[in-house]
C-alpha cells in the first residue's frame, strides 16, 4: 500500500509552509525524515520508502523525470529542489480574494511578479484556443490566458477555467452594469436587436444584476434567448472598451471577462445542441423499431439512418446507445413487457422486437413457415 502520504503530498505543504516554490535539498531532506517519522508515530499511512532516507534521491529523480519538480545540482548532487506547483496553490489563493472582492482586477504574470518557467505554465490564447482547454479538462495546469490587442493577459489555473472563472466573468459584468447607469445603456442598445422581446430583455438584465447563480445557470443551461442576450452584451462590451487606448485595470478586467463570457457561451451552447441533437436521435431509434423487417440485431440498429439516410450514430455514441437500449428493454411496473423485448434464438442471436409487433411478427413468421412447410410436403408428396 502506497498510503495517503507520499513525498510529492509532503514537498507541496514544505514548499508552501517556506511561502516559496525554490528551497535547500539538505533542509528539506532532514524536514522530510522527521515528518515522515511524526507520521508513523502517529499511526498515519505513509509510503514506506518515506521511512528510507537513502531513497529521497531516487523519489526525487523520479517525480523530476514525470515533471513535477526541478532538480538543480551541483557536481552531481542535488542541490535546490524547484517546486513549480507552488505557485498553482499561490494562484488560487489570489483568487481567494477576488471572491471577497470582485472589484479586483484580475491577476496577470506581471502584477504577481511571479517568475514561472517555460514548461510549467501553458499559454492559451483565448480566441483560438479557450474552448479546447475547457475540453481538455487537465486539472492543476497554470495557465497564462493571452487576449487580442492590448488587452492584457489573466494568469489562471485549468481548474479555474473549468468552473471559476465563469463565476468571476458573471460577477464582473454585474459589477460594470451596476456602474454609472451602465445597465440602462447597455438595454438600451440592444432593444433593437430584441424587438417585441423587451419585456424578456428587462428581466434578463434584472437577474444579472441581482440572481449572480440564476445568471450563471443561464450560460450552463442555455435557451435560444439567454444565449443571444450573452452574445450580444459581450460583444457590446467589447466593442465599447477596445475604443478606450487608456483603459483602468478595473476596465480591463471588463473586457475580459467580456472575451470569456463570450466563449463560455458558445461552449456550453454547442454543448446543449448536442445534448438535444443526441436526444431526437435516440427518439428516432425508438421510432425506428416500428418499421419493417420489425426485427433487428444490435449493429442493425446502430445503423439506421435518418430521413435524409446519414446514419443515426454520428449523434451518439455507443455508450448513449447502450444505454438508452437498456432503457427501453427494461420493464418499469414489472406488470407488463418493456417498450423493446430482447429475444434470444437457439442459435444464440439476439433481436431487439417492439412488444406492439411481437404478436404480428410471429403470426407472420407463423404463415411463412406454413408455407414452406407445404411446399417441402408436396415436394416428397406430389398428391398431397
Amino acid at each position: 500500500m502506497a498510503g495517503r502520504y507520499d513525498l510529492n503530498t509532503i514537498i507541496r505543504g514544505y514548499s508552501l509552509r517556506m511561502g516559496k516554490p525554490r528551497f535547500n535539498f539538505t533542509s528539506f531532506a532532514a524536514y522530510a525524515q522527521k515528518y515522515a517519522e511524526r507520521l508513523v508515530s502517529e499511526g498515519e499511512e505513509i509510503d514506506p520508502r518515506l521511512s528510507a532516507p537513502e531513497q529521497l534521491d531516487s523519489q526525487l529523480e523520479e517525480l523530476a523525470s514525470s515533471g513535477i519538480l526541478r532538480l538543480e545540482k551541483q557536481d552531481d548532487r542535488i542541490k535546490t529542489i524547484f517546486y513549480p506547483k507552488f505557485y498553482y496553490y499561490e494562484i488560487h489563493k489570489l483568487y481567494k480574494d477576488i471572491e471577497q472582492k470582485s472589484e479586483e482586477p484580475f491577476p496577470s504574470l506581471e502584477s504577481t511578479g511571479y517568475e514561472i518557467p517555460d514548461g510549467a505554465m501553458n499559454t492559451v490564447d483565448v480566441k483560438t484556443e479557450f474552448v479546447e482547454l475547457l475540453k481538455k479538462k487537465d486539472d492543476q495546469e497554470i495557465v497564462r490566458l493571452t487576449f487580442p490587442d492590448t488587452i492584457p493577459s489573466i494568469l489562471t489555473t485549468s481548474t479555474m477555467v473549468e468552473n471559476k472563472m465563469l463565476e468571476f466573468s458573471v460577477q464582473k459584468i454585474r459589477n460594470y452594469l451596476n456602474t454609472h447607469r451602465n445597465a440602462e445603456y447597455m438595454q438600451s442598445r440592444m432593444r433593437g436587436i430584441f424587438k417585441n422581446r423587451e419585456a424578456s430583455l428587462k428581466d434578463m438584465f434584472s437577474k444579472v444584476l441581482t440572481q449572480v447563480r440564476t445568471s450563471i445557470s443561464s450560460l450552463l443551461e442555455p435557451t435560444d434567448f439567454s444565449f443571444q442576450f450573452w452574445t450580444h452584451l459581450a460583444s457590446s462590451m467589447i466593442q465599447e472598451y477596445n475604443k478606450k487606448n487608456n483603459r483602468t485595470a478595473l476596465e480591463n478586467a471588463y473586457i475580459q471577462s467580456a472575451y470569456m463570457l463570450g466563449l463560455y457561451n458558445m461552449y456550453y451552447k454547442s454543448i446543449s445542441q448536442r445534448e438535444k441533437d443526441k436526444e431526437n436521435a435516440l427518439k428516432q431509434v425508438r421510432q425506428g423499431f416500428r418499421n419493417a423487417p420489425y426485427f433487428f440485431t444490435f449493429n442493425s440498429i446502430h445503423s439506421f439512418k435518418d430521413k435524409n439516410g446519414v446514419p443515426l450514430s454520428k449523434r451518439f455514441s455507443l455508450d448513449d446507445l447502450n444505454a438508452y437500449l437498456r432503457k427501453l428493454t427494461t420493464s418499469g411496473d414489472n406488470k407488463q413487457l418493456p417498450e423493446v423485448v430482447r429475444v434470444r434464438t437457439p442459435d444464440n442471436k439476439e433481436y431487439f422486437i417492439h412488444r406492439e409487433l411481437i404478436i404480428p411478427l410471429t403470426l407472420k413468421k407463423l404463415r411463412d413457415t406454413n408455407e414452406i412447410l407445404k411446399r417441402s410436403i408436396r415436394t416428397f408428396l406430389p398428391c398431397f
